[in-house]
């Protein structure tokens, strides 16, 4: 389920034969509700690194989310 801040989304993304990956969309947080009752999406995005606790891993920052066409 995707959380949120007032400016923000966060939310995890299934990768077949992987784990889900991070992602955040800044400045959708008003896009909650959308988000929240879809199972599926099309998604814009960018791969970004995240550093956290000397940890590395794969981010996605969304630029844009819709339902799939």
């Amino acid at each position: 389920l995707p959380s949120r801040n007032k400016a923000h989304l966060r939310f995890k993304v299934a990768v077949p034969d992987s784990a889900p990956l991070s992602a955040i969309s800044f400045g959708a947080g008003e896009r909650f509700v959308e988000l929240h009752g879809m199972s599926r999406a099309d998604l814009a995005l960018s791969l970004r690194p995240n550093t956290w606790q000397g940890k590395t891993s794969v981010s996605l920052e969304v630029v844009d989310f819709r339902r799939p066409q």
